[in-house]
């Protein structure tokens, strides 16, 4: 009877030990698929939302460059580089300065322009709407890549 009493006691303990167990380690993989899950959509929703700012950024950026083409494409501010780059006398060179950033302040209006920026021979500024960057080597220096592209894609005048 000792003996049976014992396994009654001994089965009260076991048996809720093993369904606590198992219940338990039911609880820990059910969390783990769960997390598994929420991680799997959390990474979609981040790629979705990475491909949809990337378009847009995109798209910005190729309405910002067309803005600027557009610009940098008139016959007035053509004729304005032909004299700041030429041979003209100081003065005129001035005076074609100045009516270049009259004819400029409507783009440099757009608070997502900040500057503008002429680039001459040797990479330097020769006209910008910043006095003080005048003469000085063109930040573009910094991004060889972005340079290449100011000198390729959007040359205003052959270079000699």
């Amino acid at each position: 009877m000792l003996k049976f009493a014992i396994n009654i006691l001994w089965s009260k303990f076991v048996v809720p030990a093993v369904v606590c167990l198992l219940l338990g380690m039911t609880a820990f993989s059910s969390f783990n698929h769960l997390q598994s899950l929420y991680f799997e959509r959390l990474e979609q929703t981040m790629r979705s939302q990475l491909g949809t700012l990337h378009q847009s950024l995109s798209a910005w950026g190729r309405s910002k460059r067309g803005y600027v083409y557009s610009w940098a494409k008139q016959p007035e501010l053509q004729r304005h580089i032909k004299v700041l780059t030429g041979d003209a006398c100081a003065p005129l060179k001035k005076l074609s300065s100045l009516a270049l950033e009259d004819y400029l302040r409507p783009v440099i209006s757009d608070p997502e322009i900040k500057h503008f920026y002429l680039i001459g021979p040797g990479n330097r500024i020769i006209a910008s709407d910043n006095p003080d960057q005048l003469g000085l080597t063109a930040p573009l220096v910094a991004f060889p890549y972005l340079l290449r592209q100011a000198w390729g894609a959007c040359r205003l005048l052959p270079i000699h």
